[in-house]
């Protein structure tokens, strides 16, 4: 396996290396520090056979004879094979072993020199001018008394000292290459043996990664090793117990899911089906349809579309849709963690069929009574007209008054019934400024009796739309009424602006608000929050309604956001053109 030959190659190659930089500077430290020996014995050398001269050439200084002393160097030097020069107190070379004295220059600056001047004794490593070579050199002090009279000098070649180096570095690199070959060896027996259980651990841990829980590992020995082995070994049988815990529990609600009655189906952000359930394979007449795009099996132009606009912008939506002649309520949820949804089709045909019947019997039964209530409230109004008791008068105005409220009814439920059953709308140009100057003409009173401001705030953009006028402003007078008379101090605001294909109309107050629970609720028939406050103030709970029934006509769509307490916010989207 590569991934063994890697692991393997690994230890060996950082083991070599180690050894190898190891070796290396060894024999670098090494050869510095026996050449540092080398000079300094060469040094001590040339020290004591300077002491052993001392004296004859300090005779022969003191003879000042320059010739004598020059031939004693050459014939010194000669006989001891290192060079000697004898120089005066002011740096005059007087005689030398190898050059002439005459041709030498002064060498009273000479490191060695100042040296011995000072201490008695110098040495130095360096390249002299006058051999064109490198020397150790070492000098002493001859004095007479206190008096300097001169100095001796001793010097040897840097290359005879090389050349014994040499040697010795040769000696000890092949010393080293056979250390080094037998490291090699000892390096690839202990790699092999610390890799091969690290290559069974990785063999089987990759073979845990791809579902394999109940491999294990065998060869377990002491250390840290054997306790990484026996770890593995634990977490495999973990993972076994709970993937196989998790089988169960995916298998238990798998059957739960398909048991339910329920269309359910998970889709991903990229359209295709993750997961469904029976009944939704049964619907579509399909079973394989995991890992496919879903537009290939819904064929029901509204329910794309809906599920189209769930992908422009994710968010949890709900709409009724028809399939097959039956008629469902269709959720979508969004995971926004797993980057899914999951869409649920619940079969409301009954409902409808039963909310269809109870319409009818509404609008039968409203037709029915508007006849005779109508009659009643004429007669009401009449008897009020002629009577003159107080305590009568005080009887028919409360008559009067519910009398009223039962005619509003009924009429708001004739209109809704006439909504139903309404396929075309009267669009013409509608000036969305103007409306809403009107609307707010009809509510001033009130508004001026509260004390609360109107504020209006209509886009040049959004000024001009494509609606039923007369319908329009039923929906917005339905809703406005509804923030007038449950706001009681604040501000009351309607705004109009663009918004892509659409106008958004938003009508915001700051009266106490809808609590979360009420808000999917409040466009059905009769439905109020608070019946106590509602029958106070007149409400009939139809008004909502009615607007929502005139917006979706128009082919536009409300929502509400509401904080309790604070207020609420009715947002109408209409489109912008026909």
């Amino acid at each position: 396996m590569k991934i063994k030959k890697t692991t393997f190659l690994k230890f060996f190659l950082s083991s070599f290396i180690v050894i190898l930089l190891i070796s290396s500077l060894f024999l670098k430290f090494s050869i510095d520090e026996i050449k540092r020996i080398f000079i300094e014995n060469g040094k001590n050398e040339l020290h004591n056979i300077s002491l052993s001269l001392y004296d004859s050439f300090k005779e022969l200084l003191i003879a000042g004879n320059q010739q004598d002393i020059d031939k004693a160097c050459k014939r010194y030097g000669k006989r001891l094979g290192i060079r000697i020069t004898v120089i005066a107190k002011d740096g005059t070379v007087l005689g030398d072993s190898i050059k002439d004295p005459n041709s030498m220059e002064n060498h009273i600056n000479r490191p060695e020199i100042k040296a011995a001047m000072k201490r008695g004794e110098g040495s130095s490593l360096r390249y002299s001018t006058t051999l064109d070579r490198y020397l150790i050199y070492n000098a002493i002090r001859i004095s007479e008394g206190n008096n300097i009279i001169g100095f001796l000098r001793t010097s040897v070649f840097l290359n005879d000292i090389n050349t014994e180096i040499g040697k010795v570095k040769r000696d000890i690199t092949e010393d080293l290459v056979i250390i080094l070959l037998f490291s090699c060896l000892v390096s690839l027996v202990i790699s092999k043996t610390l890799t091969i259980p690290i290559e069974d651990m990785i063999d089987k841990v990759e073979r845990i990664a791809k579902g394999n829980f109940n491999v294990r590992i065998t060869r377990l020995r002491r250390g840290e090793l054997g306790k990484l082995g026996r770890n593995i070994n634990d977490m495999a049988e973990r993972l076994e117990f709970l993937f196989n815990e998790l089988q169960k529990e995916k298998q238990i609600l798998k059957d739960i899911i398909d048991a339910s009655p329920v269309c359910l189906c998970v889709i991903g952000l990229d359209g295709k089906i993750i997961m469904a359930n029976k009944a939704l394979k049964e619907l579509i007449k399909e079973q394989e349809i995991e890992g496919k795009a879903y537009w290939r099996f819904f064929k029901e132009p509204k329910l794309n579309l809906f599920i189209q606009d769930f992908e422009k912008e994710p968010r949890d939506m709900q709409q009724e849709v028809t399939i097959e002649d039956k008629t469902f309520l269709c959720n979508i949820k969004f995971i926004k963690d797993q980057e899914s949804a999951v869409i649920s089709l619940y079969d409301i045909s009954f409902l409808k069929d039963t909310e269809r019947i109870k319409k009818d019997l509404v609008a039968n039964m409203s037709h029915e009574l508007k006849t005779p209530i109508t009659a009643i409230n004429g007669y009401v109004k009449t008897l009020l007209e002629i009577e003159n008791d107080n305590e009568k008068r005080r009887f028919l105005q409360i008559i009067d008054r519910n009398v009223e409220r039962i005619l509003n009814v009924v009429n708001n439920l004739l209109l809704l019934s006439e909504l139903e059953i309404m396929k075309k709308l009267n669009k013409e140009d509608v000036d969305l400024e103007e409306m809403i100057k009107d609307i707010f003409s009809m509510f001033y009173p009130k508004l001026k009796e509260k004390g609360i401001p109107f504020l209006v705030q209509i886009d040049k953009s959004a000024r001009l739309i494509k609606a039923d006028r007369f319908r329009l402003e039923q929906a917005l007078i339905n809703i406005i009424d509804n923030a007038v008379k449950y706001t009681e101090k604040g501000r009351i605001t309607v705004r109009a602006f663009c918004k892509k294909e659409e106008v958004e109309i938003e009508i915001s107050d700051t009266g106490p608000g809808i609590p979360e629970e009420h808000i999917s609720r409040i466009f059905e028939r009769f439905y109020v929050v608070d019946r106590s406050r509602s029958r106070k103030i007149g409400g009939t709970g139809l008004g909502l309604s009615i607007a929502k029934h005139i917006i979706e006509l128009h082919k536009g769509r409300i929502i509400v956001d509401s904080i309790p307490q604070k207020g609420t916010t009715f947002h109408i989207f209409l489109p912008l053109k026909a």
